[in-house]
């Protein structure tokens, strides 16, 4: 019987299209069975290609090759691949290697080389090359269609299914040494790999073929993400247009601006990105991140994130949200033009035409925002005004340019978290200042609005806080001392909610001059929504400096006449700011306790400076704030840790505590908390002074059995200063010594009295004052900052600041006895921002205002121009916020918030072990009867009490309300006229009584319209006698002009409570 030999499985018959010779079947159902029992290995290649062949069982197979035998043996035999049994496709080489290791082949199986050599063998059987077989394998395009096996092997290949993927082979190919390109072959070869312009398909070679295929497929890729990445909707356009579908404003700009462009491009662009870091050195990882890691010098994402974006923006103008970002803190800097039109050629920024346009189109827009703001009756906010100014220097001298004095006036409109509008109520502040309870004010009711209870807890928790921070030991106290602070010590605490800061528009007023000063409060009033017959008719809180202050209470009295509540300025509440109140607290410190640089006196702080190796400052009168601050708190501090070394009776303070650890024996919060209380009462009281400057010797006082006693001062007389000359001989004549000025009563000393120690006490008490108002401020409590002002209000009268004595009489008078306790409230929360949102980062509004004219002045120094400039009005000063903002938000969106940007502040370890040697060595603290250097007292504090009572007060109130609300009063006097019977009117003229009251009324209403009165306005002011205040005041004048020394002198034993019982 003839053999059947079928075509291999999936194939057509590619060898031979002639039929063999072969013995008929026969036509049963049984030879057919047979027939398909043959030899695989022997299967002829001329067997027609339309035959099939399917495999039985593995035992019909063995029988079957039992019994027939390949008869064709004149041609190559080629595998044979049978189908699986399986309903899923199996691989070529898996049904290669699964037929020649099956039981059924007792032939040895072939190995890879023979079954190689039998595959290339039927491909030159059927004249194919292998790139012909692969092409018509893979082709199913120009046939129309192809074989179902033929699609199920490629199907199978393909998808990966096999035992070897494509990706192998091709690897094979392209590693394979018969790929290389030899030297000789010519540039068109060698040259094109990974090619992008020549098309791949005309590349012969396969290596430079299948590279540019790979560089090709990217590129477009490429190009396909960049389009969608610049697209409108992708976030990255940054426009000002109106029909813009992403329009920029200011508020979007920050720090989360570098973060959300990397989310962009890592959504639209994911290949570049890669691709990118990639060539930043970045390693594969999949996952995908834009944030900076710690400790990349030049983090990879920071630098794919600003290189993508340069591209496309090249591709786009519109998509310029980074680059824009770039040109405005270039602009905010005020670089070079040259830097702009450098970095605009290289892509990294729009031209400095385009920046302009910018920042011109979003001042117009911020302008708008604190309109609307302004005008919202929702919104509570304030103003803070400071005058600004820089000295303009001429280029070119010609006549009429000259240098000169660049003045104008700067504004901040804030808004205030947690203030009602009730609580800024015009007809509530009208009635209490129609009161005039400020005509009653004495010394002693001043002196019981200070609140002495919390200002021990105060004290007390800075002299726990000194210590702690000082001793490693402590340190878990930490959190004590902190919530001391926040509950006993508390207040009025705001919440840490960021401050929302609108900059105004820039003034070219000078704010010295009254009238110039309501036009640039009129002009800062407009650009927040209160104009002249449309505003609203509540308080508006304005802010300044003590000059700003008295100015604006000025123009209040001046346009009192007016009757529209705008135009009288009677909606303006003035607010005194507190930095500026601060500063000038620290020169009154410097001016009273600095002394010599030379000086022997180791309580002043010359002597201490000196001891430390630093500079004392030129001029007390205006310290520089930052040094004069810093020097001061290492001397207070280290006065205060000398204290507890006394307190704790041993050398060193580390050791001792270091030593008390190491027994267990630590003290506990409560015990320090006495030992604070009772050094507080002994070393920075009022009364602690004055217990030094009394017998120091004898006495038995609770003082006394805390400060002890230390060795004897040596008796001596008056000491004489080292740095005069010695007195001259006697053979020369001597020129009469002038008399020494007699010393009040309360300021003097007792022979056994320690001036040193007592001056040495009012400098930690004035020491720990300033450090409050810095904590406190820094706290956020404007409750405890208000209790130091009516402190401060005593300590500049006796001083030279007699200025800001009369603001802080006037501040406190308008809040305790003319403001309900909700405006109160609002007024002190107005005088404190937190621009960061953050516990801790509260400041002073005026220090904020300050840090914004130090940007702007530097702008207007560079640029020449004046502060009511187009280009300062419309372009800087309403961005001037924003420009700070986005100079520090840079920072922080690119990793470099830890780093600080400037020198950070060395310790001071050294200056407090230097000065606590010398303290020690000087017993500064303890009690030396006799001790006396310069005889002379520092207490400001009780010296303000004098001057006060003695007559200034009364002074003040007399000026401050002779002429307050006098249209009312006129208003009165017309009805007492109008009131006047025409009988009265028509008696005789004779009457002379009469006629003296129609003459004493006229004129009184005559001079209610004549501000420059030198004599008393209202009879209602004065007392039975008519003249009582008047005669007060010129007594006043005396005294303080020399005349009456002796006036000054008070009893040294008195207190405030004494004050308090004399005025009751």
């Amino acid at each position: 019987m003839s053999t059947f030999t079928p075509s291999p499985a999936g194939f057509r018959d590619i060898t031979n299209t002639t039929p063999t010779t072969s013995t008929p079947l026969k036509a049963n159902k049984t030879s057919k069975r047979k027939q398909t029992s043959v030899d695989e290995n022997t299967i002829p290649l001329g067997q027609s290609s339309q035959s099939k062949f399917r495999l039985g069982s593995a035992k019909k197979l063995k029988a079957h090759h039992t019994t027939h035998t390949n008869t064709n043996t004149s041609l190559p035999s080629v595998p044979q691949f049978p189908y699986s049994p399986s309903p899923s496709p199996s691989s070529f080489s898996h049904a290669f290697h699964s037929f020649s290791n099956s039981n059924s082949i007792k032939s040895p199986p072939l190995t890879v080389d023979q079954k190689l050599q039998r595959m290339i063998e039927a491909l030159k059987s059927c004249h194919w090359t292998l790139g012909e077989f692969l092409f018509h394998m893979s082709n199913h395009v120009s046939r129309g269609g192809r074989e179902h096996n033929q699609a199920q092997m490629m199907s199978s290949f393909l998808s990966g299914r096999t035992s070897h993927t494509p990706m192998q082979i091709i690897n094979l190919w392209i590693k394979s040494p018969d790929s290389r390109v030899s030297a000789g072959a010519g540039k068109s070869e060698s040259d094109l790999m990974y090619n992008l312009d020549v098309p791949y398909h005309l590349i012969q070679s396969l290596r430079p073929a299948i590279t540019s295929y790979a560089a090709q497929t990217i590129e477009k890729r490429v190009i396909f993400e960049a389009q969608k990445a610049v697209s409108a909707t992708a976030g990255l356009h940054a426009s000002l247009r109106k029909s813009a579908h992403c329009k920029v404003e200011m508020i979007d700009i920050g720090a989360s601006t570098m973060s959300e462009i990397g989310s962009v491009q890592m959504d639209h662009q994911p290949l570049t990105c890669r691709l990118i870091e990639s060539i930043g050195g970045r390693a594969r990882n999949p996952v995908r991140t834009t944030r900076v890691r710690k400790g990349d010098v030049r983090p990879v994402e920071l630098v794919r994130i600003n290189t993508l974006s340069s591209l496309n923006f090249a591709r786009n103008r519109e998509a310029r949200l980074l680059p824009l970002l770039k040109g405005l803190l270039y602009f905010a800097h005020s670089a070079p033009t040259d830097l702009f039109a450098y970095n605009s050629r290289l892509g990294e920024m729009p031209s400095y035409s385009t920046i302009y346009q910018v920042a011109r189109q979003l001042g117009i827009n911020q302008t708008a925002i604190s309109f609307q703001r302004g005008r919202n009756p929702a919104i509570i906010g304030a103003l803070q005004l400071d005058n600004v100014q820089n000295y303009v220097k001429p280029q070119d001298h010609r006549m009429g340019r000259v240098a000169q004095m660049n003045i104008g006036i700067a504004g901040v409109y804030y808004e205030l978290n947690g203030v009602e509008g009730d609580a800024l109520d015009v007809s509530d502040r009208q009635m209490r200042v129609a009161q005039n309870k400020r005509a009653s004010l004495t010394v002693a009711t001043l002196l019981s609005w200070i609140n002495g209870t919390h200002l021990d807890v105060i004290y007390t928790s800075h002299w726990l806080r000194i210590l702690i921070n000082y001793i490693p030991e402590l340190a878990s106290m930490k959190v004590d001392v902190n919530n001391r602070f926040r509950t006993k010590g508390a207040k009025l605490r705001l919440d840490p909610d960021p401050t929302t800061v609108h900059s105004l528009s820039t003034s070219g007023k000078n704010e010295t001059y009254t009238s110039e000063i309501k036009d640039g409060l009129v002009d800062f009033l407009s650009q927040i929504g209160q104009k002249d017959g449309d505003y609203l008719n509540r308080l508006i809180l304005v802010g300044g400096d003590g000059l700003t202050f008295q100015k604006l209470n000025e123009v209040k009295r001046y346009l009192q006449f007016h009757g529209d509540p705008l135009q009288s300025m009677e909606l303006v509440q003035p607010v005194l700011a507190l930095w500026h109140t601060e500063w000038t607290n620290l020169s009154r410190i410097y001016e009273t306790h600095q002394g010599s640089s030379t000086s022997r006196d180791p309580s002043c702080i010359g002597h201490s400076a000196c001891q430390i190796g630093q500079s004392l400052p030129p001029n007390v009168k205006k310290v520089d704030y930052h040094t004069g601050s810093e020097l001061l708190n290492v001397v207070v501090t280290s006065r205060i840790l000398d204290c507890w070394r006394i307190r704790f009776n041993c050398e060193d303070l580390r050791s001792h505590f270091r030593n008390l650890a190491e027994k267990k024996q630590l003290p506990t919060f409560q015990e320090l908390e006495s030992h604070a209380d009772s050094l507080h009462s002994a070393y920075s009281t009022t009364q602690a002074i004055y217990e030094a400057l009394g017998d120091t010797s004898t006495s038995d006082t609770k003082w006394s059995r805390t400060v002890p006693l230390g060795t004897p001062w040596p008796e001596t007389p008056r000491p004489v200063d080292p740095s005069k000359p010695i007195a001259p001989s006697v053979t020369k004549p001597v020129k009469p010594i002038a008399k020494i000025p007699a010393i009040p009563a309360a300021q003097r000393r007792d022979s056994k009295g320690d001036r040193c120690l007592s001056n040495s006490i009012a400098l930690i008490r004035d020491g720990l004052l300033s450090m409050e108002f810095s904590f406190a401020s820094a706290e956020g409590d404007v409750g405890r900052v208000y209790e130091l002002l009516k402190i401060l209000l005593f300590t500049f009268a006796g001083s030279t600041h007699t200025k800001y004595t009369t603001y802080l009489l006037e501040f406190l008078t308008q809040l305790e006895l003319e403001s309900s306790r909700s405006l109160k409230e609002a007024i002190l929360r107005s005088t404190l921002v937190n621009l960061r949102g953050r516990a801790g980062s509260f400041t002073a509004s005026d220090l904020m205002q300050e840090y914004f004219n130090r940007l702007l002045e530097a702008v207007v120094d560079k640029k020449g121009s004046k502060y009511d400039d187009e280009f300062i009005r419309t372009v800087i000063a309403p961005n001037l916020h924003h420009f700070a903002r986005i100079k520090i938000e840079m920072r922080n969106s690119v990793g470099l918030n830890s780093r600080s940007g400037r020198h950070s502040a060395p310790g001071i370890e050294t200056e407090i072990a230097t000065l606590l040697r010398v303290y020690r060595k000087c017993e500064l603290h303890k009690r030396r009867p006799g001790r006396v250097y310069d005889d002379k007292h520092k207490d400001d504090f009780n010296a303000g009490v004098i001057k006060l009572d003695n007559g200034r007060l009364q002074r003040w109130v007399w000026e401050t309300s002779r002429a307050r609300d006098l249209i009312r009063k006129a208003e009165r006097v017309d009805a007492e006229v109008t009131t006047l019977t025409s009988q009265q009117l028509a008696e005789d003229n004779g009457d002379e009584a009469c006629d003296d009251t129609d003459e004493e009324e006229q004129e009184e209403y005559l001079d209610c319209h004549r501000l420059d009165s030198e004599v008393p306005l209202f009879l209602s002011e004065l007392d039975d006698s008519g003249n009582s205040l008047y005669r007060t005041s010129m007594l006043v004048e005396e005294i303080e002009s020399g005349n009456e020394l002796e006036d000054f002198q008070a009893d040294e034993n008195i207190y405030i409570q004494d004050l308090i019982d004399a005025d009751t």
